[in-house]
């Protein structure tokens, strides 16, 4: 058997209690300020990936966030 990512979120959601939209409004806090949404305008909808100080990388499609990870190992 399998497990989609979506079948876990909503299990966080539903079973253990986790705020999905408070987690989702703490994520794009992040980028809300003028140098990011300078950055996201410059790609132009295209893809794009930032780094933060927090030790993630955000991936961007045009304004949309689609992912994160860790920064990884050399």
């Amino acid at each position: 058997m399998k497990v989609t990512d979506h079948a876990v979120l909503r299990y966080m959601q539903r079973q253990l209690g986790f705020d999905v939209e408070a987690i989702r409004d703490d994520l794009a806090r992040h980028f809300d300020n003028p140098k990011s949404k300078q950055l996201l305008e410059f790609a132009g909808g295209t893809r794009c990936k930032i780094k933060l100080r927090d030790g993630l990388t955000y991936c961007f499609q045009g304004d949309v966030m689609t992912t994160c990870y860790p920064k990884r190992s050399q």
